[in-house]
């Protein structure tokens, strides 16, 4: 079968440089459009997601992986379908976590258990029940899940541009509380 891309495509099998950056910006639209519309991403989430499809695809080339290609643009969403979809898959193992951290106290406090020594593992977990739900959900899934902006934006439902902010707000409330747990 022969596509209207024929030649870009045998240029990107050749590992054609050139080939990759043409059919990067040619791709894009597509692929984000596509992003956008069957995961109903954002266009910034898409873009990222497109990124790293295209980087992908640009390593399975490089690598000699991809012998024949009929659509560049079909194996390109083909990987960017795929990593959206292990996407979801950490995104739902991370909301159970979550789950658990905003509304099961054990599982709040089994957050802390990777601290050294008991007094440490105290006051931290009463520092956390003290700054309040949002706060504590934010700080435990900066600072204790690794969670990135992008991840804690999604998850408490704020923008992205605010997740600093709010992180700032939530450590100058827990500093403010550090002398009084330190009593306990």
């Amino acid at each position: 079968m022969v596509t209207h891309d024929q030649p870009l495509l045998e240029r990107i099998l050749a590992g054609d440089e050139e080939a990759l950056r043409m059919a990067y910006h040619e791709f894009r639209p597509n692929c984000i459009a596509y992003l956008r519309k069957q995961f109903t991403y954002t266009y910034d989430h898409a873009a990222e997601l497109y990124n790293d499809a295209f980087v992908e695809m640009w390593h399975n080339t490089l690598a000699g992986k991809v012998e024949s290609l009929t659509s560049a643009l079909s194996y390109l969403i083909g990987i960017a379908k795929n990593l959206a979809h292990d996407q979801l898959r950490t995104d739902a193992r991370q909301s159970r976590i979550l789950e658990k951290i905003a509304y099961d106290t054990p599982a709040s406090e089994q957050v802390v258990t990777d601290l050294e020594g008991e007094q440490e593992r105290r006051r931290v977990q009463s520092l956390l029940n003290r700054l309040g739900d949002r706060c504590r959900q934010l700080l435990v899934m900066h600072y204790f899940l690794h969670f990135d902006d992008h991840s804690v934006a999604e998850d408490l439902g704020i923008p992205y541009d605010r997740v600093r902010k709010e992180r700032h707000k939530c450590l100058t409330k827990a500093r403010g509380q550090v002398q009084n747990v330190a009593d306990l």
